[in-house]
C-alpha cells in the first residue's frame, strides 16, 4: 500500500499548507517537494499524531478507526456512504470558499487533515477506488495504540468480530449441528440411481452436482462408492471442501421469496469466502447474536457481494408482489437475507454451526462455532431385519453404502422415526435388473447386513425372480358381468370380441383399456342395456371420506364392474 508521501504527492502547495495548519506545523519552504517532505516527517511524529487525533470529534475518530480496522483501506463508495462525500473543487474555488473551515462531511474534514487519501487498488473484481491511510501512518497508529478502544489495540491481523455475544435468553432453544446431510445425500444418490422421484431440493442437488456425484458415467459411480465408503467425519469434511470450491452452488439464487432476471452473475466464490472469513472471527464455542452480526456487516461492508458497490444493476424481484429490489434500501431483503440463509440454511445444514432461538417456534437469533469444527459422528454399525413377507426394516445407523444399494432393488416405504423401511417385490427387482443388478448381488447385500440372515422364502423368491421374472400380477381392470351365461357367449361371438379381455368365469369377462364407452354403445345396439357403476366407484374412491365409517365403505370397491340388466 502507498505510504504517506505517495498519498500526498499529487496535491498542490495550497493543499499542503491547509494540512500543515491543521497539524500545527509551520512550513519553512514554498517549494512543493521540500514542503511535502517536511510535512510528512512531522505527521509521522507519534506525539504530533496523538495530539491531532485527540482534537478529532468522536465521529471523525470512528472513521479513522474504521480504516485502521480494515487494514488501512475501504472501498470509496462504502466509505463515503458511511462518512459522507467531499465536494469536488479546484484550488481557486477551494481558496475562496475555504471548505476546510466548515467541512460538509466527516470525509471532507479528514481529507483536509491529510488523514484520508483516495486511490485505485487491484481487487479480485478488478481495479476499484478506495479510501486509504498511508502505510507508514497506519503502522504508527497501530504500533502506538493511538486509536485503542477499551484497551484493545486495533488494526492488528485479527479484527473484532461483527456484532456482539448473544444473551442467554437468545439461545434458550438449541438446534445442535449434525452430519445428517450425509444421510440426505445417500437418499438422493440412491433415488437418482433407482429412478425414484423425490421432491426437488435445489440446495442438495447443487451440492451433489458440484461434488461430481450426480453423473451417470462409470467415473461418477466410482466417486459415489468412494464417498459412501468414507468414514462419516471424512465424508462430511470432503463434502464441505467441495462446497467451498463450488462456483455452481449459488446461495444468493437459492433465497426463498426472490426471483432473479437477466444474465448477471454474483461473485459466488468471493462472497462465500468473505462471509466465511467473517464467521471465523467469531470466538469458537461462544454463542453470538445473529441480528447484530448482520447489522454489523451492513454498517462496515454493505457491498460485500456487489462489484464496485453497485446496488442497481442486478434485477431481483420480491416474489410476493414482483417489486424490484434495488439500491441500498433493499439491503435487508437481499444481503441481509443472504447472510441469514448462509448461516442457518447452509452452514448449519452442513454441520458447521449450532443455531438457537428464544423458543422452539421463534426465529433463529444466535449461532455458535463448533469447538472441533465438525459435529460428532456416530458409528455406522446398524443392521437390518427382513421379514418373510419381504418387508425390510433398517436401523438409521446402517452403513450408507448398504442403504444406497437397498434403495436400488427395493420399493421405498415411509420411514419410521428411527428406522428406514423397504419392501422386496417384483417391480423393484425388475428395476434393479435394468441397472445391471443380479440376484446374487441382491442376496449378498442382504446377507451381509441382515440380523438372522435372509429368510428362506425370500431367498427362493429372489432366485425364482431371476429365472422366471414376475409370476404373479396384481392389476385393476374393468369387468362385464352377465346374469345369463348365454348372453356372454353371444357377445364373444360378435364384432365386439376385439374389445374384450380375459374370460373370468361363465358370467364375467374383462374389457380392454379405453374400450368401455364403445362396448356400452354396441351393447345398446344389440338391445342390451348395461348398468355402469364404475363412475360411482371412481367418485367414491377420489372423494375425501367424511368419517371413519365412510372411509371403510368407500375403500371396499376394488373392481370396476359394468352389469347387464
Amino acid at each position: 500500500m502507498p505510504n504517506l508521501n505517495d498519498a500526498l504527492h499529487t496535491v498542490d502547495l495550497g493543499h499542503l499548507k491547509i494540512i500543515a495548519r491543521s497539524w500545527d506545523v509551520d512550513l519553512t519552504t514554498s517549494e512543493p517537494k521540500a514542503a511535502l517532505s517536511e510535512l510528512v516527517k512531522e505527521m509521522l511524529s507519534e506525539s504530533r499524531l496523538r495530539r491531532l487525533v485527540n482534537t478529532l470529534r468522536e465521529s471523525e475518530q470512528a472513521a479513522v478507526r474504521a480504516l485502521t480496522e480494515a487494514h488501512g483501506r475501504l472501498p470509496w463508495s462504502l466509505f463515503v456512504r458511511r462518512f459522507g462525500d467531499i465536494r469536488e473543487m479546484g484550488p481557486g474555488r477551494r481558496d475562496r470558499e475555504q471548505p476546510y473551515l466548515a467541512p460538509a462531511s466527516i470525509t471532507e474534514a479528514l481529507w483536509y487533515r491529510g488523514l484520508v487519501a483516495r486511490g485505485f487498488f487491484d481487487t479480485t473484481r478488478g481495479p476499484e477506488e478506495h479510501a486509504y491511510l498511508g502505510d507508514d501512518l497506519l503502522r504508527l497508529l497501530v504500533e502506538a495504540r493511538i486509536l485503542d478502544r477499551e484497551g484493545t489495540a486495533r488494526g492488528s491481523a485479527s479484527a473484532l468480530p461483527l456484532g456482539r455475544p448473544a444473551r442467554p435468553p437468545e439461545y434458550a432453544s438449541v438446534r445442535a449441528a449434525s452430519d445428517h446431510v450425509l444421510d440426505e445425500a445417500t437418499t438422493w444418490l440412491s433415488a437418482s440411481r433407482a429412478g425414484v422421484p423425490l421432491a426437488t431440493e435445489p440446495k442438495l442437488a447443487a451440492l451433489l452436482k458440484s461434488a461430481g456425484l450426480l453423473g451417470r458415467g462409470a467415473r461418477d459411480l466410482k466417486a459415489v462408492q468412494a464417498f459412501l465408503q468414507r468414514p462419516r467425519a471424512d465424508a462430511l469434511k470432503w463434502l464441505i471442501d467441495r462446497w467451498r470450491e463450488a462456483a455452481g452452488f449459488d446461495e444468493l439464487r437459492m433465497l426463498p421469496g426472490l426471483s432473479f432476471e437477466g444474465n448477471w452473475r454474483s461473485p459466488t466464490l468471493q462472497t462465500r469466502a468473505r462471509l466465511l472469513g467473517l464467521v471465523d472471527e467469531v470466538p469458537v464455542g461462544e454463542w453470538w447474536n445473529l441480528p447484530s452480526f448482520i447489522q454489523g456487516l451492513r454498517e462496515t461492508a454493505p457491498d460485500f457481494q456487489r462489484p464496485a458497490g453497485d446496488f442497481d444493476s442486478w434485477f431481483i424481484r420480491r416474489s410476493s408482489d414482483s417489486a424490484y429490489l434495488r439500491g441500498i434500501a433493499s439491503w435487508d431483503e437481499v444481503e441481509g437475507s443472504l447472510v441469514r440463509y448462509f448461516i442457518i440454511d447452509v452452514l448449519h445444514w452442513l454441520g458447521c454451526l449450532d443455531i438457537a432461538s428464544p423458543t422452539t417456534e421463534a426465529s433463529v437469533t444466535a449461532f455458535r462455532r463448533l469447538e472441533f469444527g465438525l459435529p460428532p459422528s456416530q458409528p455406522e454399525n446398524g443392521r437390518l431385519r427382513i421379514a418373510s413377507n419381504g418387508r425390510i426394516t433398517a436401523e438409521k445407523s446402517l452403513p450408507r453404502v448398504a442403504r444406497y444399494h437397498l434403495g436400488r432393488f427395493c420399493t421405498w416405504l415411509t420411514p419410521a422415526q428411527d428406522r428406514y423401511q423397504f419392501r422386496i417385490d417384483a417391480a423393484s427387482l425388475t428395476k434393479a435388473r435394468s441397472q445391471g443388478l443380479k440376484a446374487q448381488q441382491v442376496l449378498k447385500v442382504l446377507s451381509k447386513y441382515a440380523d438372522g440372515g435372509v429368510p428362506p422364502p425370500i431367498q427362493r423368491a429372489i432366485s425364482r425372480w431371476e429365472l422366471e421374472g414376475a409370476e404373479v400380477r396384481v392389476e385393476t381392470q374393468m369387468v362385464l358381468r352377465f346374469r345369463d351365461p348365454r348372453l356372454l357367449e353371444r357377445l364373444r361371438n360378435s364384432h365386439l370380441r376385439r374389445y374384450l379381455g380375459e374370460l373370468l368365469g361363465p358370467t364375467a369377462i374383462g374389457i380392454k383399456a379405453g374400450a368401455k364407452d364403445k362396448v356400452l354403445a354396441a351393447l345398446a345396439e344389440l338391445g342390451l342395456l348395461a348398468e355402469d357403476i364404475t363412475a360411482d366407484v371412481v367418485a367414491a374412491i377420489q372423494a375425501p371420506p367424511k368419517s371413519a365409517v365412510e372411509s371403510t365403505r368407500t375403500a371396499r370397491p376394488a373392481k370396476k364392474t359394468a352389469r347387464w340388466i
